[in-house]
């Protein structure tokens, strides 16, 4: 007797079939056994059995033991007429209609009814939705629903494109909370601090009346002194609340206060004067390519060292030195070749501000410095050694220290070093100032020294010298350990050889070691310090005589590798760490105070 093997077959399409069955008996109104009731008491017929298999809820409903499984009529409460029409549409159709006008009531009708496939849809078209001009509604619908990641992406969205997204009606119903909430944070992207001030006040303005008593909180978000001069006059103190209410008012004679006075700025940081961005920046300032260069340019941290071109200073320098305080940039010193000057040594010492892309000139130096360093500490800034005069080929070295405070924005001598000394490396490290190497010539070679400077007592002390001597250097700190890296090394008055190794100091213990070597040679560097990796951009190759573009990191675990590169070769240049605003501010802005004193 022959075997016979059952075989599965499949209808493809049978849901569909099924679906539209009902569809047909729902609009020739058959076999209908429910009525359904809105809030609002409008009234639809439907199947019990499409119903239950389309929602939890429904099925719940229908249950054995539900007084609803034995009624004819049900009275849905919280759903209106307009959101069951539309999901009741969904159910026998498999088609939702979705706008702006009717999303928050269709979406809740299908949250209430547990209509998990039309909730699905909703989401998709919020997510289609987010849009500078969409977005702060998306957001709050997001958040009313519990839907976190829409609510992420639509936040995100209000952040990149919050000037337009806040001009919006659905801005203007915010609460003040929520407004502070936006007004408060750095990461406000393609907005200037005026427009700002403008957003607060035009909410403000949508219902004066109730929310003039906010105006106070309110414009403590705003960051009065980061608006330039000009703007504060002509647009803030012309609004008469910042003007009659007593809170408003002071803020605005602090931002005042703050540009009248320059040289006070250091002391007077605060969370309004903060810059309002979140990412930090490489700035890479001057330096040596084919010719001196003036140029700034500032490589983001994020997104593969996207390079942004900030204002130029008026100075072409190299082998100058630069250092960070108090979210300043100051540039000092250097060798400017295209001076007609006699002396090519600057002394100038200038302040970038990243909130205004403005350069400031201050008191120079009393003398000119190149090849030298340049520390922060305590709020100063220490001018260390280096080369003050060339003539006939022949370098004048100085041990000499100056102190520069910005409050009285003046340069004094500070205790000299016991030698004098050049193109060596520095690092500011638990209250003392460490000096490695340079070009302090014993027997005819650099120098290998290890010494710490105390700027507040004087005292110099010498620590265990390097392995290796070397000049035009750099030196940075990473998880309590100095590292000194590429330089130069010389034999001879006429023979320089790169030096490679990497050594790392412990300043415990006193002790040195050569933890590896460098797969390249490179000079007159500036490296710093990203994520606990040391990353040298640029530089000079004695070996292949010539600068280079790369930009290299190093992981302490002995782990290098090419991270990018420069826009242009270079070297002799600068290299800092600064937090930029959001918005790179127009370089030509004004920014004498209007009707203020400039000076002290």
């Amino acid at each position: 007797m022959a075997k016979h093997t059952a075989v599965c077959c499949t209808a493809p399409n049978y849901g569909d079939t099924i679906i539209q069955a009902f569809q047909q008996l729902h609009d020739e109104d058959l076999f209908h056994d429910v009525m359904l009731l809105s809030e609002d008491y409008q009234s639809y017929q439907a199947h019990r059995p499409l119903l239950a298999a389309s929602s939890d809820y429904f099925r719940a409903m229908f249950s054995v033991g539900m007084k609803e499984s034995l009624e004819m009529e049900v009275h849905l409460q919280g759903v209106p007429s307009q959101g069951l029409s539309s999901i009741l549409e969904f159910i026998y159709s498999g088609k939702l209609f979705l706008s702006m006008a009717n999303l928050e009531t269709v979406l809740s009708a299908a949250v209430h009814l547990q209509v998990n496939e039309a909730v699905r849809l909703c989401k998709e078209f919020m997510v289609s939705k987010i849009s500078a001009e969409d977005s702060i509604r998306i957001y709050q619908l997001a958040q009313l629903f519990y839907f976190n990641d829409v609510e992420a992406m639509a936040f995100d969205c209000i952040l990149e494109n919050f000037r337009v997204a806040a001009r919006q009606v659905d801005f203007y119903e915010l609460s003040a909370e929520q407004v502070m909430q936006f007004l408060k944070r750095n990461d406000l992207k393609a907005c200037k601090e005026i427009d700002l001030f403008e957003i607060a006040r035009e909410w403000i303005d949508f219902d004066r009346e109730v929310r003039l008593s906010f105006a106070g909180q309110l414009m403590r978000k705003i960051r009065l002194p980061l608006i330039t001069p000009s703007d504060l006059e002509t647009k803030v103190k012309t609004v008469d609340f910042m003007r009659d209410i007593t809170k408003c008012s002071r803020l605005v004679e602090e931002a005042e206060d703050y540009h009248r006075y320059p040289f006070l700025q250091n002391k007077k940081q605060s969370s309004r004067t903060q810059v309002r961005g979140t990412e930090q920046a490489i700035c890479v300032v001057g330096g040596m390519s084919e010719y001196p260069t003036s140029q700034v340019m500032a490589y983001k941290i994020e997104g593969g060292k996207e390079a942004v071109e900030l204002k130029e200073m008026n100075t072409c320098m190299h082998v100058h030195c630069a250092a960070v305080m108090d979210g300043f940039l100051y540039c000092v010193g250097g060798y400017n070749l295209r001076s007609t000057s006699k002396n090519k040594i600057l002394s100038k010492l200038h302040r970038y501000d990243p909130r205004f892309n403005h350069w400031m000139e201050l008191a120079p130096m009393s003398t000119g410095r190149i090849n030298f360093s340049l520390c922060v500490f305590e709020g100063k800034l220490y001018a260390i050694g280096g080369i003050i005069s060339v003539s006939n080929s022949k370098s004048q070295r100085t041990g000499s220290v100056e102190v520069y405070t910005p409050d009285t924005n003046s340069w004094e001598p500070a205790t000299p070093l016991m030698s004098q000394m050049s193109c060596h490396a520095a690092v500011v490290y638990h209250d003392e100032i460490y000096l490695s190497g340079g070009d302090v010539y014993t027997s005819g070679k650099p120098s290998n020294n290890m010494m710490t400077y105390n700027p507040l007592s004087g005292n110099i002390h010498q620590k265990s010298p390097m392995k290796v001597a070397r000049y035009l250097h750099g030196m940075c700190v990473v998880c309590d350990r100095i590292y000194v890296i590429g330089g130069v090394n010389q034999a001879s008055s006429t023979t320089r050889s790169d030096v490679t190794a990497i050594e790392c100091y412990d300043p415990y213990s006193n002790y040195w070691q050569i933890v590896t070597q460098m797969p390249f040679s490179r000079s007159v560097i500036s490296p710093i310090v990203v994520n606990e990796k040391i990353c040298i951009l640029g530089g000079f190759s004695s070996l292949k005589q010539r600068e280079t573009s790369e930009i290299i990191e190093f992981d302490p675990c002995m782990e290098w590798h090419v991270a990018g590169n420069l826009l242009t070769p270079i070297s002799g240049h600068t290299c800092s760490m600064l937090t930029l605003p959001n918005t790179i501010p127009n370089s030509d802005i004004d920014m004498k105070p209007c009707s203020m004193q400039t000076t002290v």
